[in-house]
C-alpha cells in the first residue's frame, strides 16, 4: 500500500483513536483470554504510534505556525487539561486516601500530569520540536546515527536506574522519524516495504519472547528503537484496515482519538480505583466494562468542563 502525508493526515485523528485503545486495553488487568491477551504483549505499541503520529503533526505546525504561536497552541492544548483532570485525581485520592493508598504515584506532581512519564515526555518533545525539525530536515541520517547511538547506551548502561528517561529516549527515533516523514512525504508516496515489514516483525517476537521471558534479556527498552524502523509499515497496515471500515466506525475512532489526551490522563487511574474497590464485589468482565466506560466519561466531560472554561478567557488565536 502506498501512504502519504497527506493521506495519513486525513486518518490522523482515527490512527490515534486506535493507539489510545491499544494503550487502555495494555493496561486493562481484568481480561487476558484472546483477543485481549495480545494487547497485554504488544499494546504498548500504541505509545510509539502517538510518538510518531505526533512528531509528524508538530512537523505541520511548525511549517504553518510562527514560533511563539506554535508554543501557545501546544501549552494551550496540553496545560489547561493536564491541570483540570490532576486537580480532580488530586481530590479523588486525597479525600479517600484510605480506600486508594495503594495507588502508587499519585502526588502533587499530579495535579500538572506529571506523574506520568508519557505527558513528561511530549512536554519536552514539544520544547524541543522547532530544534528537532532543523536537524530533521537538513541532518536527518545524521540525527538518526547519534539518536540510536544514544540509545544503545542508556539502554546498556541505564537500564534500570533511570527507567523511564531510558524508555524516553529509546521512544525517540518514533518521534523523529514520524517528523521526517512530513518533512519527506510531501511529493513522493512511501510504500509499505518490506525492510519495514522486517523490523516490525521483529520487534513483535522481540516483545513476545520478552514478554513471555523465554530468555532473559534484562529489558526490553532495546527493542523500540527497532520498532520505530517499522512505524511507518504498521501504520500502513492501520490504514489500510481504516479505509476499508464503514463511516460509523471512522467517526467513532476520530471521535477517539480527539480525546486522546483525555483518556491518558484518565484510564490508568480509573482502573486502578476499579481494581480496589469493583473487584472485591463483581465478576472482572463486569469491572472492565464499568472502568472502560467510565473513563470514557471522565474524558468527555473534562473535555466539555475544559473548553467551556477556556471560553471564558480572551481567545487572541
Amino acid at each position: 500500500m502506498n501512504i502519504s502525508a497527506e493521506f495519513l493526515s486525513e486518518y490522523r485523528s482515527s490512527i490515534m483513536g486506535l493507539a489510545i485503545l491499544s494503550i487502555m486495553l495494555f493496561h486493562q488487568q481484568w481480561i487476558g483470554w484472546p483477543p485481549f491477551n495480545a494487547f497485554h504483549i504488544w499494546g504498548h505499541y500504541g505509545v510509539d504510534i502517538f510518538l510518531f503520529v505526533s512528531g509528524f503533526g508538530l512537523a505541520f505546525s511548525l511549517v504553518k505556525y510562527k514560533l511563539v504561536e506554535f508554543y501557545c497552541r501546544r501549552l494551550l492544548r496540553l496545560a489547561p487539561m493536564c491541570l483540570f483532570c490532576g486537580i480532580i485525581k488530586w481530590l479523588i485520592f486525597y479525600t479517600n486516601h484510605d480506600v486508594f493508598q495503594d495507588i502508587n504515584g499519585i502526588g502533587y506532581m499530579t495535579i500538572l500530569g506529571l506523574d506520568l512519564w508519557f505527558i513528561q515526555t511530549i512536554a519536552v518533545l514539544y520544547l524541543l520540536a522547532p530544534l528537532l525539525y532543523r536537524l530533521v530536515s537538513s541532518h536527518l541520517f545524521i540525527m538518526l546515527f547519534f539518536v540510536y547511538l544514544g540509545c544503545a547506551f542508556t539502554t546498556v548502561f541505564f537500564p534500570n536506574v533511570l527507567n523511564n528517561v531510558t524508555g524516553s529516549i529509546n521512544r525517540l527515533p518514533a518521534f523523529i522519524i514520524g517528523m521526517a516523514f512530513a518533512t519527506k512525504g510531501y511529493k513522493k508516496r512511501n510504500n509499505v516495504s518490506i525492510m519495514g515489514l522486517f523490523f516490525l516483525l521483529i520487534a513483535m517476537i522481540s516483545t513476545l519472547v520478552t514478554t513471555k521471558n523465554y530468555f532473559h534479556y534484562g529489558n526490553d527498552l532495546w527493542m523500540y528503537p527497532i520498532l520505530a524502523l517499522g512505524l511507518i509499515s504498521l501504520i500502513g497496515i492501520m490504514l489500510f484496515l481504516l479505509v476499508h471500515s464503514s463511516q460509523k466506525v471512522l467517526t467513532i475512532l476520530k471521535s477517539i482519538g480527539n480525546h486522546s489526551l483525555e483518556l491518558y490522563l484518565w484510564h490508568e487511574f480509573v482502573f486502578s480505583c476499579f481494581w480496589l474497590t469493583l473487584n472485591k464485589w463483581c465478576p472482572y468482565e463486569l469491572v472492565f466494562v464499568i472502568a472502560i466506560a467510565t473513563s470514557f466519561i471522565f474524558s468527555y466531560v473534562s473535555s466539555f468542563c475544559v473548553r467551556r472554561i477556556m471560553l471564558l478567557f480572551p481567545q487572541k488565536m
